[in-house]
């Protein structure tokens, strides 16, 4: 039997910010790296993993940017294909995310890694969801002058994340393999020229196996809770040192 393409990722996340008042934090996390072509045979494989139904982990296309009724794969290459992007017989798309724990999730960002045949890096996509259970997708274009190995996009920021950072910004994001398959992917926020807030993802690769998805599940227990309960506490402490609160400006208007 084959090795399966889609990967488990474990590592560490960071956040900083360097204004209105400096501050940041560090914790542990885990991801699973899905070929959206082969989500089913992860799932005949996997025991603790069940596609579109209940199980430990499960992945549910509807948590992502499927359109109603279809799958998350066809919903995906539609959108790449309207944007001209094809990656051809033998090209590949995988999503790094985190599944549903028990039941749960919240996908802060989660990324689609489209590639070509040779495992070239066609383009990238960054879905974003806020507490709000709103959800947006970044189409992030190569900046021409990024290394071989590192995928730069420039975007301005168009959707209400968090309720301490302003709405006025453009986001730079920056994402680099290496030959073992580690990701560093940094999330870097500037209002005007100055940055002011950065997220970083540092995670490596491990097969994704039965006894894998046990160990990681015993490492990080509830990891989908850990993250919205830690994003409500960060939010707390930076509300009681005075950061100013900003509210979603799409709940506003829905209260007119």
């Amino acid at each position: 039997m084959s090795a399966l393409k889609s990967r488990l990722y474990a590592g560490v996340l960071r956040h900083r910010r360097t204004a209105p008042k400096p501050y940041q934090f560090t914790y542990g996390v885990f991801y699973v790296d899905l070929d959206l072509d082969e989500i089913e045979e992860v799932d005949r494989r996997i025991r603790l993993f069940s596609y579109n139904r209940r199980n430990i982990m499960s992945f549910l296309d509807r948590d992502h940017m499927a359109q109603p009724g279809e799958r998350l794969r066809d919903s995906v290459r539609a959108h790449l294909a309207r944007r001209g992007i094809d990656p051809g017989p033998g090209g590949s798309v995988s999503l790094l995310t985190n599944t549903r724990i028990l039941g749960y999730v919240f996908n802060p960002v989660s990324f689609y890694f489209v590639r070509d045949a040779d495992g070239v890096m066609q383009s990238m996509i960054a879905e974003v969801h806020n507490t709000s259970g709103e959800m947006h997708a970044y189409d992030l274009d190569r900046h021409p002058v990024a290394a071989d190995d590192v995928h730069v996009s420039k975007v301005d920021k168009a959707f209400y994340v968090s309720p301490f950072i302003d709405m006025d910004a453009r986001y730079e994001f920056r994402c680099a393999s290496n030959a073992a398959g580690d990701w560093d992917i940094r999330i870097d926020e500037f209002e005007g020229d100055r940055l002011f807030f950065q997220a970083q993802l540092l995670v490596r690769p491990m097969p994704l196996t039965n006894a894998n998805v046990a160990r990681l599940l015993a490492r990080y227990p509830l990891m989908t809770l850990k993250t919205i309960a830690l994003i409500h506490w960060q939010g707390l402490k930076l509300w009681l040192r005075g950061v100013e609160y900003r509210r979603n400006p799409s709940r506003k208007a829905s209260k007119r």
